[in-house]
C-alpha cells in the first residue's frame, strides 16, 4: 500500500516542525513538503501532486480560507491546479466557523490543539474521503456532490 502524500502549511515553525516529525514517524504517510505561506503551499502542490494538503488558516499573506477557496475553485475550473484533499488546521472552536470553511472547500477541519494520536488518524481518514470536523468524537458529513454538507451531531 502506497503511503498518504501530504504538504503541511502552516505559519508558526515549532508547530509545523513538530507536526511534520509526528507524521513522518507513520509509516504510512509521507510529508513530501512544508511551507509557511500560501505562496508555497500552492506551488508545492502544483509540484508534488498530494494526497492530501494540512492548511493552517490563520496563515499570513493570504488566509487559509482564502488558499482552500483559490485550490478549489481552480480544481472546478481545470486550471491545471491537481484535486486535492483539504484538512483545515485551526485554534477556531465556533461550529458556524468550521461549517464556512467546510462549505469554501475544506474536506475536515481539526483544531490545532487536539491529542497527537488523531492527527494521522485525521490524515488517514481524510485522504480516505470521509469530510468533517474531526474531533474525539469524529463528526462525519454527508459527502454528496450534490449537497453542501451540514455538520451532524454525534
Amino acid at each position: 500500500m502506497q503511503p498518504i502524500r501530504v504538504v503541511v502549511a502552516e505559519h508558526h515553525p515549532s508547530i509545523r516542525a513538530a507536526l511534520c516529525r509526528f507524521l513522518s514517524n507513520d509509516p504510512g504517510i509521507q510529508v513530501l513538503s512544508q511551507t509557511s505561506d500560501a505562496a508555497g503551499a500552492l506551488q508545492a502542490v502544483q509540484t508534488h501532486n498530494p494526497d492530501l494538503l494540512i492548511v493552517d488558516l490563520e496563515m499570513p499573506g493570504c488566509e487559509g480560507v482564502a488558499l482552500i477557496q483559490r485550490l478549489h475553485e481552480n480544481h472546478a475550473s481545470l486550471s491545471g491546479l491537481p484535486s486535492v484533499r483539504i484538512l483545515a488546521v485551526s485554534l477556531e472552536n465556533c461550529q458556524s466557523f468550521v461549517t464556512e470553511v467546510l462549505h469554501q472547500g475544506a474536506d475536515a477541519y481539526m483544531l490545532k490543539d487536539e491529542a497527537d494520536e488523531l492527527i494521522a488518524e485525521a490524515v488517514r481518514r481524510t485522504a480516505a474521503g470521509e469530510r468533517g470536523w474531526i474531533r474525539r468524537s469524529w463528526t462525519v458529513l454527508d459527502s454528496s456532490p450534490t449537497n453542501h454538507p451540514a455538520l451532524l451531531q454525534p
